[in-house]
């Protein structure tokens, strides 16, 4: 993986990014502070895509957008930069340790206390979002990382968000 964040970011040793279908996610560390973010990077068969570079800009727009607890904090983006096809798009978001949904039930039946929790904290966020005139249109298990020590649900993958004017 290469391009413009290169400058500020640099992946940790180890990691492996995760493929999605509008790009590549990685665990970084910012070069100047050791902060740790997730970096999202457009794949480049999408590069000069203008419907994929935009749905990259809305996710950072959702995000900026909504602030509250159940969803990571954007910390960089190059989104100015979004008409210049050829230029690699990238954001970096706060880094979710924890597993997806569908990770963290193995398949297996939650009791309904932890059930109930888990729904109230995902409906909670949905508030703030719509709240902000957000959409996010794609919730489903590989979307939701529940945070380790809370079981707390966080909400990833606003690509393909609706942003109320």
């Amino acid at each position: 993986m290469n391009g413009p964040w290169t400058v500020k970011w640099k992946i940790l040793a180890n990691e492996k990014p995760k493929k999605g279908g509008q790009g590549s996610v990685i665990k970084v560390s910012k070069k100047e502070n050791g902060e740790i973010g997730a970096l999202k990077v457009l794949h480049n068969d999408f590069i000069n895509s203008n419907e994929r570079r935009h749905r990259l800009k809305t996710e950072v727009l959702a995000l900026e957008r909504i602030n509250g607890e159940g969803l990571p904090a954007v910390i960089d983006h190059n989104m100015t930069a979004v008409e210049e096809k050829g230029l690699p798009l990238y954001f970096v978001a706060s880094w979710i340790d924890g597993k997806t949904m569908e990770q963290y039930t193995g398949g297996r039946p939650l009791s309904i206390d932890e059930s109930l929790r888990i729904t109230r904290n995902l409906a909670s966020t949905l508030v703030l979002c719509h709240a902000a005139g957000v959409c996010h249109r794609d919730i489903k298990p590989s979307n939701i990382i529940i945070l380790p020590d809370n079981n707390i649900p966080i909400l990833v993958d606003f690509g393909m968000a609706y942003i109320l004017l």
